[in-house]
C-alpha cells in the first residue's frame, strides 16, 4: 500500500511538473503571436510611410504648380486633386509637421539654410519651411527641409 502511494505521489508531482511546463509553452506562445502581432503593425507602418513618399512627391510637385497659378478652372481642379489626395493620407494618419517657429529638431527636419536673426529669442528656430515634412503615427516618414535662425549680434555704428 505504501508502495502505491509512493507511485501516486510521484505520478501528482509528474503531472504538475507537466501542467505547469504546458502554462509555460502557452504563456511563451501567446507571447510570440503578441510580438509576432506588433512586428507586423511596424512593418505595415513601415509600408504605409514609403507608399506615402511616394504620393508626397506627387504633391508637392503639384504646391508647386499652383504657387504661380491663377484662378482658372485647370488651377482650381489641380487644386481639388491635391487637396483630396492629402484628405486621403490624413485618413490613413499622415499628420503634416508644424515647425515654422518651433526649436530645430533635427529628428524632425533637415536644416537646408540658415537665417540671420537679430532676436536672440529666434536662434535656432525654424523660420521658413522649404519642404513639407509629414508624420505617420508619430513616426517621421520624411523630415521637412527648413531654414533656421542664425542669432547675430547687430554692429554697432
Amino acid at each position: 500500500m505504501e508502495s502505491l502511494r509512493a507511485e501516486l505521489a510521484t505520478a501528482h508531482a509528474r503531472v504538475n511538473e507537466l501542467a505547469r511546463g504546458l502554462q509555460e509553452a502557452a504563456r511563451d506562445r501567446d507571447a510570440f503571436k503578441e510580438r509576432l502581432s506588433r512586428e507586423n503593425e511596424r512593418l505595415r507602418d513601415v509600408e504605409k510611410g514609403d507608399n506615402a513618399r511616394l504620393v508626397l512627391d506627387a504633391i508637392d510637385a503639384l504646391d508647386l504648380s499652383l504657387k504661380s497659378a491663377d484662378r482658372s478652372p485647370l488651377a482650381i481642379g489641380v487644386r481639388l486633386i491635391r487637396d483630396d489626395l492629402v484628405n486621403k493620407l490624413a485618413a490613413q494618419g499622415l499628420e503634416r509637421l508644424e515647425l515654422t517657429g518651433a526649436t530645430f529638431d533635427p529628428t524632425q527636419a533637415e536644416a537646408m539654410d540658415t537665417e540671420l536673426v537679430t532676436d536672440p529669442g529666434e536662434d535656432g528656430k525654424v523660420t521658413a519651411e522649404l519642404r513639407a515634412g509629414y508624420a505617420l503615427n508619430g513616426r517621421v516618414v520624411r523630415p521637412a527641409q527648413v531654414r533656421v535662425g542664425r542669432y547675430v549680434q547687430p554692429a554697432r555704428a
